[in-house]
C-alpha cells in the first residue's frame, strides 16, 4: 500500500509537471517510473501475477508515456480503483454503470429537446465523480462479505439490503439538491438541475440492477480470508474519536441551526438579485485560446453600428451643406463612440475633388 501511495503521488506530480518540461525525455522517464511503480504495487498488493494483469498494467504504463496529462490522470484514477478492488471485473463494472447512466441521461436530453450547451455537458464529469460512488460502495460491501466467508447469494443479498438502503437515502438527498436548481430563472440552470438529478437517480437504479446480476452471473470465487482488513485502522480510530467528540458537544445543535439560518438567508438574498447580462468569457481562463482569439478579433476588427439621421427641408442652402460637411463631423468627432460621419454632401464634395470640371458645369447651369 505504501508503494501504491508513492506511485500515485509520483504519477500525479508527473501529470502536473510534464506539460512544463521542455525535454520530452524527462517527462517520459517520469511517466515510465510511475507506471513501473504501479506495476510493483499491484504485485505487492495482490500477491499474484497473471497474464491479464501484465497486459492491462503494461497498457497503463504505455498510456502514461504516450497520452496527454488529462488522459494520464484518468489512467491513474483507474489504477487506484483497480488496486482498491483487486479484481479487474470490479474495475469494469463501475465504468459500465457510468456508460449506461450517461446513455439514459443524454437520451432524456434528446427526448425533452434540451439544447446541448457548456452547462449540460458538465453533467458527464459530474456523473463520473458522484454517480460512480454507488457502484464502489456496493462492490466494497460485496467483497467484504465474500472475504468474511459468505456465499455469493448471501453477499449480494447483504449488499443490496444493507448498503442499498443507505445509497437510496443519499441518492434522494442528492436528487433533491439538484432539483432545487429548477427554481432558478435561467432555463440553462434549470436544464442542468433536471439532468443532474435524473443522472443521480439513474445511477442508483442501474447500480442496484446491474451489479447484483453481474455478480450472480460471474460466480467469482471468494478471496482468501487473510486479505480481510483489520477491524479498525488508524484512520478509523481518528474518525471514531471525531464522532465521539461531536456527540458530547452541546454546541453542535446551535451551530447547525445557525448554519441553516445563514443558508436560508443567503438563498433569499441571492434569489432577489436580478442579473441583466453576463459575459461568458469571464467563465473561462484569460489565457484560454478561444478567449485570446476573441480579444484579438475585437481589437483588429471592431464591430460598428450605423445610425441614419434624416434631414428634411431646404437642404440645398450653403449653411446646411457646410454643417453637414464641417460642423457636424467636427462636433461628433470628440465622442469616442463615433468613428465617421458621412452624408450626401460628403459624396458630392468627394466627386467635386475628383472631377474639377463639375464646378464649371454646376456654375454654368
Amino acid at each position: 500500500n505504501l508503494v501504491l501511495l508513492l506511485a500515485l503521488l509520483l504519477a500525479l506530480s508527473t501529470i502536473a509537471l510534464a506539460p512544463n518540461m521542455s525535454p520530452g525525455a524527462a517527462a517520459n522517464a517520469l511517466r515510465l517510473a510511475s507506471g513501473f511503480l504501479l506495476i510493483c504495487a499491484m504485485v505487492l498488493v495482490t500477491k499474484r501475477v497473471s497474464v491479464w494483469h501484465i497486459i492491462v498494467w503494461a497498457g497503463l504504463c504505455l498510456a502514461l508515456i504516450l497520452l496527454r496529462s488529462g488522459w494520464g490522470l484518468s489512467v491513474v484514477g483507474l489504477a487506484a480503483v483497480a488496486f482498491s478492488f483487486r479484481r479487474l471485473s470490479n474495475l469494469y463494472l463501475p465504468l459500465l454503470i457510468v456508460i449506461l447512466t450517461a446513455v439514459w441521461t443524454f437520451g432524456l436530453l434528446g427526448v425533452l429537446g434540451v439544447p446541448l450547451n457548456f452547462l449540460t455537458i458538465a453533467v458527464l464529469p459530474l456523473l463520473l465523480g458522484v454517480g460512480i460512488d454507488d457502484a464502489i460502495h456496493m462492490l466494497h460491501r460485496y467483497d467484504g462479505e465474500r472475504r468474511a466467508g459468505s456465499s455469493g447469494e448471501t453477499a449480494i443479498d447483504t449488499a443490496v439490503t444493507r448498503t442499498g438502503r443507505a445509497l437510496l437515502l443519499t441518492t434522494l438527498t442528492t436528487v433533491v439538491g439538484f432539483s432545487s436548481l429548477l427554481v432558478s430563472r435561467s432555463p440553462t440552470i434549470q436544464h442542468f438541475g433536471l439532468l443532474a438529478g435524473f443522472a443521480m437517480l439513474t445511477s442508483f437504479i442501474v447500480t442496484m440492477t446491474v451489479i447484483p446480476a453481474s455478480k450472480h452471473l460471474l460466480r467469482e470465487p471468494a478471496e482468501d480470508a487473510g486479505t480481510l482488513p483489520r477491524d479498525e485502522t488508524r484512520l478509523g480510530r481518528i474518525l471514531r474519536r471525531y464522532v465521539e467528540a461531536l456527540s458530547r458537544s452541546r454546541a453542535m445543535p446551535i451551530v447547525i441551526g445557525l448554519a441553516a439560518v445563514i443558508g436560508i438567508g443567503a438563498f433569499v438574498i441571492g434569489y432577489d438579485i436580478e442579473l441583466y447580462s453576463f459575459d461568458l468569457r469571464r467563465m473561462l481562463p484569460s489565457d484560454y485560446p478561444i478567449v485570446r482569439l476573441y480579444n484579438d478579433i475585437n481589437e483588429e476588427f471592431r464591430v460598428y453600428d450605423e445610425v441614419n439621421i434624416l434631414i428634411t427641408g431646404e437642404i440645398a442652402r450653403l449653411d446646411v451643406i457646410r454643417a453637414m460637411i464641417e460642423t457636424a463631423p467636427t462636433a461628433l468627432s470628440a465622442s469616442p463612440y463615433v468613428r465617421r460621419v458621412t452624408s450626401i454632401a460628403h459624396v458630392l464634395d468627394d466627386a467635386r475633388r475628383a472631377n474639377p470640371t463639375l464646378d464649371e458645369q454646376f456654375m454654368g447651369r
